[in-house]
């Protein structure tokens, strides 16, 4: 079973299409890099699922946001976390947490 595979087990969605990697292999910089998927976490516990996942199987994460890096820092091989579709605002901060 792969990373995608055990992803998709646990309610993430994950898409790989080409379409998709097409769109996600490049940013505001002149860097293409075709990730092996982009995932759209809902919650925090997606995101967790997600990083022990690509940790356990050596997939390296990208945290992308906007796409709007001109230094290529929201592309790479990987997998691409994309928080702009769900994970958009900030709901509170804990400012007695380091």
């Amino acid at each position: 079973m792969t990373v995608l595979d055990l992803l998709r087990g646990a309610g993430i969605e994950v898409d790989d299409s080409p379409r998709r990697l097409a769109e996600y292999s490049y940013d505001a910089s002149n860097y293409r890099v075709p990730p092996s998927a982009v995932v759209f976490p809902r919650t925090v516990d997606d995101v967790r699922t997600t990083v022990k996942a690509c940790a356990r199987s050596g997939m390296t994460i990208v945290s992308r946001g906007g796409g709007t890096s001109m230094a290529g820092n929201a592309i790479g091989a990987g997998v691409v976390l994309d928080f702009s579709r769900y994970m958009n605002k900030v709901i509170s901060v804990d400012a007695s947490e380091k």
